[in-house]
């Protein structure tokens, strides 16, 4: 259903008159896939009947509207035993005798491993193995590559035009020439394909008990090895460090014990797209028409044998307790775990968008008041008070391309925060509708100096901020 409730608004878009409050232009958003990593690492037997839930929530997630799903068939992948995992550190390292017998660049190590680092980079070997395979997916994926061989650009032209304005200047274009329809959907093309992410995340769950004694246990070999090494130095009050971090060590113990978390690892990638690669692959393509190329054949075993690229970007790990509050009090464990898991992601989601760029999507504003704006966004999207946002004013030149420019600045509102973590997508396509009546304006509301550059057809970006752990 979330599909049509897509469907049925990009047609809202576009349909005239349209009620002053609706989003008055369609835009182009990136396109996501997320593949779910399967390891072969053990989980604490505290949770191990919970371990299934993992691919249970993986199936129910929805990425954020705020990207095109691209419709791969590679959905999973099976990540072996990566070095570093948290289990395998308990398992060799997770006693205070242990600790203890170990030499301080033994110590350092095993910090060094405890920090994920290790285990993000055996994870994105594995990941980097099969970009060549995921990346042919989303190349037939925008070419509409058939088995037969056939292709053609209707997908992209579907996705590449940014709203009424392109789709009637390509329509224009088509009808007068031919190599002016080619010059402008390749104008369109790059932009579109080149903005396609892969996202392999792991989730693991675990018991907080054993990893916090293994926290606490190093903590405190640590303090000890620091307090050797400054008493030999002769430092004053040297012979209070050690016990100071037993304390500190102690403290947090009792508080991260009980329960257990949701622990998650994502990667991210984005499709390598040049005029370099498009002149390659082009070189496989005969267009029905030689003086058209909108459909035709693809040489298949020059395709297969092509290699085409993820490029890795950047990663995020966090995990979170899973713990039952107002707003879930009626979950089960299984409904908890699974909550947990769709919140780990989204905020990782949103601290990809804050450590890259070029992935922060421009999102929609739908209503403008006096005093405030209001943006489809909302909880999912880890939108919290006071986080700064760019308004984005779009410009579309003569041949239909459009570019953007800031034109001020808001903040979101403290307590005026959408909560769609949980929004029923199929009720929404239900109530969805492209008559003259007014969809109901739902989203976080924005204030500040941007609210007067703000005018309807307008987006914003965020600027900065990360979403808490």
């Amino acid at each position: 259903m979330k599909k049509l409730f897509l469907v049925i608004i990009a047609v809202a878009l576009v349909a005239a008159p349209l009620s002053a409050k609706k989003v008055t232009k369609e835009y182009q958003r990136p396109s996501l896939h997320l593949v779910l990593i399967n390891t072969d690492e053990p989980t604490s037997e505290q949770v191990a009947d919970l371990v299934p839930q993992i691919a249970v929530a993986w199936d129910q997630y929805e990425i954020p509207a705020l990207y095109n799903e691209l419709p791969l068939a590679f959905k999973s992948m099976n990540g072996g035993s990566p070095k570093g995992g948290m289990m395998e550190l308990i398992a060799s390292y997770g006693t205070y005798d242990k600790l203890k017998g170990m030499k301080s660049e033994d110590l350092k190590k095993v910090d060094e491993l405890k920090s994920g680092k290790k285990y993000v980079e055996d994870l994105k070997e594995r990941c980097d193995a099969v970009g060549n395979e995921i990346a042919h997916e989303i190349i037939a994926h925008w070419f509409n590559i058939q088995p037969d061989g056939t292709y053609s650009l209707d997908t992209i032209s579907k996705y590449a035009c940014y709203g009424a304005t392109q789709v009637a200047a390509l329509d224009a274009a088509s009808n007068t020439d031919a190599g002016a329809q080619v010059t402008m959907m390749n104008d369109l093309m790059d932009p579109t394909i080149a903005n396609s992410y892969v996202a392999f995340s792991k989730v693991a769950l675990y018991a907080n008990e054993p990893v916090a004694a293994f926290t606490r246990d190093l903590a405190i070999v640590l303090g000890e090895i620091a307090q050797q090494v400054a008493e030999a130095a002769g430092t004053p009050g040297a012979g209070l460090i050690g016990p100071a971090a037993k304390s500190a060590a102690l403290i947090a113990y009792a508080a991260a014990k009980d329960g257990y978390s949701a622990y998650n690892t994502t990667l991210l990638y984005k499709l390598v797209w040049n005029n370099d690669v498009y002149a390659e692959f082009s070189k496989l393509l005969t267009p029905n028409d030689p003086s058209n190329p909108w459909n035709g054949t693809v040489d298949m075993a020059g395709f297969k044998a092509m290699e085409f690229k993820l490029e890795y970007l950047n990663n995020d790990q966090c995990h979170n307790v899973v713990t039952r509050t107002i707003g879930n009090k009626n979950e089960d464990n299984a409904g908890l775990t699974r909550l947990t898991i769709k919140k780990n992601l989204n905020k990782q989601i949103v601290n990809l968008q804050n450590k890259n760029e070029e992935f922060k999507p421009m999102v929609p504003i739908v209503d403008i008041q006096a005093k405030y704006i209001v943006a489809d966004m909302g909880t999912k999207e880890a939108v919290r008070a006071n986080e700064t946002f760019d308004v984005i004013a779009p410009e579309t030149d003569a041949r239909g391309v459009l570019k953007y420019k800031v034109v001020g600045q808001v903040k979101v509102k403290k307590g005026a925060i959408w909560d769609n973590e949980t929004i029923d997508m199929a009720e929404a396509a239900d109530n969805a509708t492209v008559s003259q009546e007014a969809l109901e304006i739902q989203g976080t509301q924005l204030t500040g100096a941007g609210v007067k550059a703000a005018k309807p057809g307008m987006f914003v970006k965020r600027v900065r901020g990360k979403a808490k752990k």
